[in-house]
């Protein structure tokens, strides 16, 4: 049934019950809490997406015709906690007790101050069309209001019914503004079985994927998880390999491990030159028969002066030498890592 006749281009009714589910007790009183202050509330992104497509909805987005200070002003009255860092797009997170928190983004808000630093300017929509334009994909752009009734600006519904994978405005400007988006098109591709896109997109991916080096190593591992539990992952990730992203990914990955091994060493240096009075070096030596020997040296050796004192036929016969601390105070050995995280370093 189509239901025109409330306007503001509401598509149809959906059965809310794959999302109702998801509504705690704290989720149905910050809705109730908006709403008593006259705005309105609106699930929009994934979990409508995936609602319509028969797949399990997540998280809940939400966005609102409330200002952020309106939303702050209202969750203070409530006595409900928020933290403020996503303020500069638009978005308050709301955090109950637990794990359990929301993030309630404003029409359109963002604040634009790389250019200005002394000015901010302020870019405030209050369109429900407008926010859904400046969105990434026309599938995730879908919005329902808590009756049901389903919001569609941008030819959202009508792609998914045909599986289309669709940026909403200039591939390239989205890509360069966020690179996320690379890795969130083969999310979105790794839902359908077989999907379609634009192939002018592939040569713009190509020609910017270097700049996924601009994301953070936790936000790329996400996004990488999130396509590998898609129900069709492998002609996404078999995309990826082709055009060179997952090779990309391996490398950035190397140098994130190697930047963590050398933030160990650094830390372990200077553990090395501040050896507090209770750690002595030591070694511990792992026998051929089986028989662990840990030998201490004194303070200011090192495990060098330690192995040289052992002597050359007991280091040949050990099956393993492991360099590390021993602690007078509680009288145990302790590995580097240990000794490092027992000393907070």
């Amino acid at each position: 049934m189509y239901l025109s006749e409330i306007g503001d281009r509401a598509a149809r009714r959906i059965d809310m019950t794959p999302l109702t589910r998801l509504f705690t007790d704290n989720l149905r009183r910050l809705f109730s809490v908006i709403e008593h202050y006259g705005f309105k509330v609106r699930i929009i992104g994934g979990a409508v997406r995936n609602v319509l497509i028969g797949l399990p909805p997540r998280d809940i987005d939400m966005i609102t015709d409330a200002l952020p200070d309106q939303i702050m002003y209202i969750l203070e009255k409530a006595k409900i906690h928020y933290i403020t860092k996503g303020i500069p797009h638009g978005t308050v997170k709301v955090k109950f007790g637990g794990e359990e928190e929301y993030e309630v983004t404003s029409l359109a808000y963002e604040i634009e101050d790389k250019c200005c630093p002394e000015k901010l300017v302020i870019h405030s929509n209050q369109s429900w069309e407008g926010d859904a334009k400046r969105r990434d994909f026309t599938v995730d752009a879908l919005s329902v209001d808590l009756d049901g009734h389903l919001y569609d600006y941008t030819g959202g519904i009508e792609d998914l019914g045909n599986r289309f994978v669709r940026f909403i405005g200039d591939p390239a400007e989205q890509i360069k503004k966020d690179p996320v988006l690379i890795l969130r098109f083969f999310k979105l591709l790794s839902l359908f079985r077989n999907p379609k896109f634009d192939f002018s997109v592939i040569p713009i991916i190509r020609d910017h994927m270097t700049k996924i080096k601009r994301l953070k190593p936790k936000r790329i591992a996400l996004e990488l998880s999130n396509i590998q539990k898609s129900p069709n992952a492998e002609r996404a990730l078999n995309m990826m390999q082709s055009i060179g992203i997952m090779d990309l990914i391996k490398e950035l990955q190397s140098v994130d491990e190697h930047l963590e091994r050398y933030k160990y060493q650094d830390r372990l240096r200077s553990l090395l030159e501040n050896i507090p009075d209770h750690l002595v070096p030591a070694v511990r030596l792992l026998c051929s028969n089986g028989q662990v020997k840990i030998v201490c040296g004194n303070s200011g050796e090192t495990h060098r002066h330690i192995l040289a004192g052992i002597g050359a036929q007991l280091t040949e016969q050990a099956a393993q030498i492991n360099g590390g601390f021993f602690d007078l105070t509680s009288h145990r050995y302790l590995s580097r890592r240990e000794a490092l995280y027992h000393l907070g370093l």
